[in-house]
């Protein structure tokens, strides 16, 4: 993400709206919505910290097929794996168990450590329980907020003279 796109985007709903979409082929949205994703991730400070690696699931050298519910891989500094699920819907839209049990499934392989479903719409209750019901530790983010908050702090950054 380029300094000229911070500056234009000052909410995020103005940041989904920037997302392509294509009518007949709602994967073009998704993969921009993983690639916005893998961007806050690698960006955030507090997930910065943590994880050394974020790959696109097309990019993880350790995987094992087509995209069947991970988006995303990441790795941590002391080598344990995330399974990331991304899901860019509008945020009045619920995420339904059906829209995760895909990924719930896949990334119950021993390989993963954690799961993090990153949602740009609120979590259905019985999809919240089926997250808190996992033996794997299931993590949620709320897009909303956190793209809002990095947007925010990269356009204070941009104010900032770095003398020399």
């Amino acid at each position: 993400m380029t300094t000229g796109l911070v500056e234009q985007i000052d909410s995020f709903g103005v940041l989904l709206q920037s997302l392509p979409e294509d009518p007949n082929n709602t994967k073009v949205r998704g993969d921009a919505f993983e690639q916005l994703c893998q961007w806050f991730l690698r960006t955030d400070p507090e997930y910065s910290r943590v994880l050394k690696t974020v790959w696109l699931w097309n990019e993880w050298p350790g995987r094992w097929g087509p995209d069947i519910g991970i988006d995303l891989v990441a790795e941590t500094y002391d080598g344990k794996l995330w399974a990331i699920q991304a899901k860019g819907y509008n945020p009045l839209n619920q995420v339904a168990t059906s829209e995760i049990n895909s990924f719930i499934s896949a990334s119950g392989r021993s390989e993963f450590d954690y799961r993090l479903l990153i949602s740009s719409g609120s979590i259905s209750k019985n999809a919240e329980k089926l997250l808190d019901g996992q033996e794997k530790p299931t993590m949620q983010t709320d897009a909303i907020q956190n793209f809002a908050d990095l947007i925010k702090n990269a356009r204070k950054l941009e104010t900032v003279e770095i003398v020399g």
